[in-house]
């Protein structure tokens, strides 16, 4: 079973647990296993992406809230679209118009309070399906590179 790493930002504690239990029946659904790291608030959330990164052990998959103390959903996102972009799922319980903005930031997946179960698994399935086509075309890309040093 392949696996993805997730990073699942959200201030309330209860919806972080009660999300987390999903995440493990999700991935038995869509058979990928999904490795969840937990961010407090946008602020940590920030950070550990971003540490991810530099130990070159990126996040492949970023789950957030909108409405966080520290840094806001939006903001997370702006991050990780600027440092290494990977498909993202913003959950809110706040109108459909706030939507835009992520989408303009590079938000793929948008889920709205309070959702179905089916809904998250539709969300994460599409999440890993971008993020294994992501992977292959970097495997692709890398092969190329090799190649060209051989012609030369």
């Amino acid at each position: 079973m392949p696996s993805k790493r997730v990073l699942f930002a959200d201030d309330d504690v209860d919806f972080r647990g009660f999300m987390k239990e999903a995440i493990e029946e999700i991935s038995g659904e869509i058979k990928t296993k999904l490795i969840v790291t937990e961010a407090h608030d946008g602020t940590e959330a920030i950070q550990l992406y971003n540490e991810a990164i530099e130990k070159n052990e990126p996040f492949d998959i970023v789950i957030t809230d909108y409405m966080m103390p520290g840094a806001s959903g939006l903001q997370v996102v702006k991050n990780i679209m600027q440092k290494n972009p990977v498909p993202t799922i913003v959950i809110s319980g706040y109108r459909e118009s706030e939507k835009v903005d992520f989408i303009k930031e590079g938000a793929i997946i948008f889920v709205s309070k309070p959702f179905m179960f089916e809904q998250m698994v539709r969300a994460f399935s599409e999440a890993v399906s971008i993020a294994m086509v992501e992977e292959d075309i970097r495997k692709a890309e890398e092969h190329i590179k090799k190649l060209e040093n051989l012609a030369l």
